[in-house]
């Protein structure tokens, strides 16, 4: 049986986003999208009674905060999803801080992760 040996050259296979602009515009529209799922997820999990509430989980403020970033490497780059609101990780983990306040967990960016497809 004949057999055929494959070798990949994993730095250029790394450097394809840098000179690929369609690789990285779908590497940036897939990180929109679990971005999008996320605010979604949120949206649809949040208790009502917190929007009137002027705290550091007010929805519109945790929405609001979701970005985009490009991280560059020595090996190439990525796309990434960052909430640069000071309350996500309670969102995403929930907390309780010992007293009557109890922060549920929603998991808005685990949800949308295995919603794209990605296990975490």
């Amino acid at each position: 049986m004949p057999r055929v040996r494959v070798e990949v050259d994993r730095a250029k296979l790394r450097a394809i986003p840098d000179v690929s602009p369609e690789l990285d515009n779908l590497l940036r529209e897939k990180a929109h999208g679990i971005s999008m799922k996320a605010q979604a997820v949120f949206r649809a999990r949040q208790r009502m009674s917190n929007e009137w509430r002027l705290s550091e989980t007010t929805p519109p403020k945790y929405i609001r905060s979701f970005k985009l970033e490009r991280i560059q490497k020595a090996r190439g780059h990525s796309w990434i999803v960052v909430n640069t609101d000071p309350s996500a990780a309670w969102i995403e983990y929930g907390a309780h801080a010992g007293g009557r306040t109890l922060v549920l967990r929603y998991y808005p960016l685990k949800t949308a992760l295995f919603m794209q497809g990605i296990e975490s």
